[in-house]
């Protein structure tokens, strides 16, 4: 009768790999939520606790949890954006199962953000570089690059904001009414001393509400 060895489960080194980058992500997670809690106040009912989180002016409501004893609402800190790094000060609001009352707790963390509330201000030097690029009628993209080059601190949708602006400035809104039309037509239609300023010679304006007296 044959006889058979038990031998040890093969795993290969790129199982191995897979669960210990599991447990790096596991474990990091762990890290990332793990608050110490410290209980702040106590309000008698949900008006009052949300009216003193609102008195803060810092905090946005961000998940709800649910937990033996009751329910948990968590805020973060809205100095930063929502999608991006969040800021490890954090709050919740506890609502027990037994009682109408509502806990405040409050991480044991510091700020640790810059105030993403400033707004940026273009300096006057990179206005003028912008303006300059934007007469020479280059694309959005090269004006970037340019800008880049010189070692200007700007990002690519500041640049396209602030060329969209530049835009209005210049030329004026991108679309008129009929009725703008019809008032910029008025305004042009007086023949102008100098041979370089364009004027109007004969317009019409017809609106879909208007009757066909040609019958």
């Amino acid at each position: 009768m044959p006889s058979f060895v038990q031998t040890q489960q093969y795993e290969s080194s790129s199982e191995s790999d897979d669960t210990m980058d599991q447990q790096n992500v596991q474990e990091k997670t762990k890290i990332k939520l793990n608050f110490d809690w410290i209980r702040d106040k106590c309000f008698s009912n949900d008006t009052d606790a949300q009216i003193a989180i609102k008195r803060e002016e810092q905090w946005s409501r961000y998940f709800t949890s649910k937990v033996q004893d009751g329910v948990k609402v968590h805020y973060r800190c809205n100095k930063v954006k929502f999608r991006g790094t969040q800021c490890n000060a954090a709050i919740y609001l506890f609502y027990p199962h037994n009682s109408d009352e509502v806990i405040l707790f409050r991480a044991n963390n510091e700020h640790n953000h810059t105030d993403s509330s400033k707004r940026y201000f273009f300096s006057e030097e990179m206005k003028q570089n912008i303006q300059e690029l934007f007469d020479m009628r280059l694309k959005p993209k090269k004006i970037y690059e340019v800008l880049e080059e010189k070692n200007f601190m700007i990002t690519r949708n500041q640049v396209n904001n602030y060329l969209t602006q530049l835009r209005k400035q210049k030329f004026g809104p991108s679309s008129l009414s009929l009725g703008e039309l019809e008032s910029w037509c008025q305004e042009k239609h007086t023949v102008p001393q100098s041979d370089d300023e364009p004027f109007v010679v004969s317009f019409h304006i017809h609106y879909e509400d208007d009757s066909d007296n040609d019958d």
